[in-house]
């Protein structure tokens, strides 16, 4: 059975907003690449440490954040405490352990995926965004 996702409706807008925060830049480029595979999601940012995402995310308003628990500075889970109740928070981390799992879900995260194995559950969850 394939996973589905509460995923926010679009606003008064064509596109949805996608902030991304991942501290390496290589992984921004390949984030980059999965949105432009799909229609109407646009990025509206990045970050790559926590405080810095926090007020980029707050000013920017998205309708989606893709968020990795370690960055350059702080963590994924202050961001997910700050904006979770903001905005649709999606984890991608090379950390998906079921305790990282549990704790951003109980902080609200809509979705958890692994960098390694899951980017594809993430570009399915942001076309189902897009639609």
């Amino acid at each position: 059975m394939a996973a589905t996702y509460a995923l926010p409706r679009r606003r008064h807008t064509a596109q949805v907003k996608v902030f991304l925060v991942e501290d390496s830049a290589m992984l921004r480029q390949r984030l980059l690449a999965v949105l432009a595979s799909v229609p109407g999601a646009v990025s509206c940012g990045h970050a790559a440490g926590a405080a810095e995402a926090i007020a980029a995310i707050q000013a920017a308003k998205p309708d989606v954040v893709v968020l990795d628990i370690q960055l350059e500075s702080g963590n994924g889970f202050d961001v997910l405490r700050a904006v979770s109740g903001s905005t649709a928070v999606y984890v991608l981390t090379n950390f998906a352990n079921e305790a990282y799992r549990r704790k951003a879900e109980g902080l609200g995260a809509r979705g958890f995926f692994d960098k390694s194995t899951e980017v594809e559950r993430l570009r399915q969850a942001l076309m189902q965004a897009s639609a």
